[in-house]
């Protein structure tokens, strides 16, 4: 008996790798989470952490890496440029985009 597929939902390749590279990169976050961040969080009620919890998830991934290592790991525009290998001009383009919605 063979298993009929005209059901499947067809997902774009471009959309499976920008869900594969969130979740990389959320499990790296899980992993290198320190106390320090979890201290911030006292100064939010749990409805303001879950709002920037979902909106910090819905960044597209480039933008996701630079408010964590910005916010997360303390790091300075210039050193996120050299880590990243963009422009300083870039970074900060990226860092405003990601923050608008803030």
């Amino acid at each position: 008996m063979t298993k009929d597929y005209s059901e499947e939902i067809v997902m774009d390749p471009r959309r499976i790798e920008k869900i594969i590279d969130k979740r990389v990169f959320q499990e790296f976050l899980k992993e290198n989470s320190s106390g320090e961040s979890k201290k911030s969080h006292s100064f939010f009620s749990t409805i303001q952490q879950e709002f920037i919890r979902e909106k910090v998830n819905d960044l597209p991934t480039i933008e996701l890496m630079i408010v964590h290592l910005l916010f997360w790991k303390n790091l300075k525009i210039e050193e996120i440029s050299k880590k990243l290998g963009l422009s300083v001009e870039n970074v900060t383009t990226l860092k405003d985009s990601a923050l608008k919605w803030f």
